[in-house]
């Protein structure tokens, strides 16, 4: 018995020592083991505890012993780590490429910042946004953190861009109409090619140029990138498919309406000559640059050019093109590029001559040119000559009131009366004045809204109207005169036919009763 108590009492003394908390840096090894021992890297323990606890995500500890959460290192920028008690800094694992993080002590790749949609990049633990490279020109992204530059998308065919970045394919710029793309990932819009002369396209973000559609006989598109085919104008015809020009009538002939397709179309003029007047009015549109974005001295130096280009091309001095209120050596332009002038002293048998000379392929080129030159710095320019015609000149301030004289125009320097006269056999029939307000066209009153440089008008009531005014005015003043007494003379016989009539029905009411009276004065 002696020998068993002392065998437990041995045991007992050589047993290690148990506590019910352990000091700082030091904890049980499991539940059921309460024996304090030191606390292990990626752990750490306060005074009174009785286990050792891991650090927590997105940080590290490589003390052993560690008696404060202090001891746990965040992982650095860049990095982050999912685990607990992580025991070196080797455990914090760099942001996925497509992603960055300035942030100390993420937990998760989701942590780290996305590059935003329209970037990537391949870089790994990246700590700044500045790795994210934007997708380049003619591409767009629309995924965040991507990791490539794969996930750039080219535009569509029909469309380009110049900007990085870009998110969506929405934000790809059409080709405009009349133009198309086949390109991919275009970055330019020089990569829209312009649909050729002779055919149209009035729609955008096209991709093939079969959706080029060709104009029909009739029409016609002289210059490339057209959205429209314009009919063949007055004096001209067309046959073909696909014109870029209609064919001038012969001399001496004209086509009165728009669109021809046959030369039979083309009828006799019906005064000697087709421009009995010695005038032509000429309609053109300035395509570019965009004539509403010019300053004054721009459009007047412009007006000026192309008045002397068309008096070249028609051999006549620069005076003897005018705009529509007269003004020697100008043309009228509306904000919209319309251009209309008037060319005189012309013969009037060379409507048709003149006409080859404004329609030729040769007068557009030099036209655009000219207009390049003059607005150097704006662009490619083009100029189309839309329509020309004989037509008198009418100043645009005419005017056809019963009580008005000859009206004189003037403006910026010039009028219609300070024209050089015509030139050449048939100067008698350019009249010295311009003409009359009688032979003014629809045509001719819409150019003349479009003038620029209205002239100034004087009546005969203000006494300045010329004497043949004066003239041709008395006749019909004469005229009324005798229709008003002629028209009074016929209402004092209507009145006093009208008169006797009830004067007539009253006796005759009244014999009855005058019968009557003088029977009862009988008796």
């Amino acid at each position: 018995m002696r020998t068993s108590i002392g065998g437990v009492l041995l045991a007992m003394l050589s047993a290690p020592a148990t506590a019910a908390w352990c000091p700082a840096g030091q904890g049980f090894p499991a539940e059921d083991v309460q024996t304090c021992v030191v606390c292990g890297e990626g752990t750490w323990s306060g005074d009174g505890s009785t286990k050792c606890t891991r650090c927590p995500q997105g940080t590290w500890s490589n003390s052993r012993g560690a008696k404060d959460v202090s001891a746990c290192r965040s992982c650095r920028p860049g990095t982050w780590s999912a685990q607990e008690g992580a025991p070196s800094g080797e455990s914090c694992t760099g942001c996925l490429p497509g992603r960055w993080s300035d942030r100390e002590g993420l937990s998760s790749n989701l942590q780290c910042s996305a590059c935003p949609r329209g970037t990537w990049s391949v870089a790994h633990g990246a700590t700044s946004a500045e790795v994210c490279t934007a997708c380049p020109a003619g591409t767009w992204g629309s995924e965040a953190g991507a990791s490539s530059a794969a996930a750039c998308i080219g535009c569509p065919k029909g469309t380009w861009s110049d900007q990085t970045g870009i998110t969506s394919h929405t934000e790809c710029m059409d080709c405009h109409p009349g133009t198309w793309s086949g390109r991919e990932g275009a970055r330019t819009r020089d990569a829209c090619a312009e649909c050729p002369a002779g055919t149209y396209q009035p729609a955008p973000r096209q991709a093939n140029i079969s959706t080029c559609m060709r104009c029909a006989p009739g029409t016609y598109v002289a210059r490339t990138g057209a959205v429209a085919c314009r009919k063949c104008p007055s004096g001209t015809w067309g046959a073909d498919f696909e014109a870029t020009e209609c064919s001038v009538c012969p001399e001496g002939t004209w086509t009165q309406g728009s669109g021809s397709i046959r030369q039979d179309q083309c009828a006799s003029c019906s005064a000697p000559g087709c421009a009995p007047d010695g005038s032509l009015r000429v309609d053109a549109q300035l395509v570019k640059p965009a004539y509403s974005d010019l300053g004054g001295q721009a459009r007047s130096n412009l007006r000026a050019a192309i008045a002397g280009a068309f008096a070249h091309t028609c051999d006549v001095s620069e005076r003897a093109v005018v705009d529509v209120a007269g003004t020697n050596g100008s043309v009228s332009i509306a904000d919209d590029g319309n251009i209309v002038a008037f060319v005189l002293s012309v013969a009037p048998d060379s409507a048709s001559e003149m006409a080859s000379r404004l329609y030729s392929a040769d007068f557009r080129s030099e036209l655009a040119g000219l207009v390049g030159r003059v607005l150097s710095g704006r662009g490619k320019a083009a100029v189309d000559v839309l329509d020309v015609r004989p037509a008198p000149f009418v100043p645009e301030s005419s005017t056809t009131t019963t009580a008005s004289a000859a009206v004189a125009v003037g403006g910026d320097g010039g009028s219609a009366e300070n024209i050089d006269p015509p030139k050449g056999p048939h100067a008698a029939d350019v009249p010295a004045n311009a003409g009359g307000p009688g032979d003014q066209t629809a045509d001719d009153a819409r150019g003349s809204s479009n003038s620029e440089t209205p002239g100034a008008s004087r009546s005969a009531e203000d006494g300045q109207g010329d004497e043949g005014s004066l003239v041709d005015f008395w006749p019909w003043f004469l005229a009324g005169g005798g229709v008003t007494l002629l028209l009074i003379l016929i209402c004092l016989v209507v009145s006093r036919r009208r008169a006797r009539g009830k004067r007539e029905f009253a006796d005759a009411a009244g014999q009855p009763q005058l019968a009557a009276v003088r029977e009862r004065v009988s008796l």
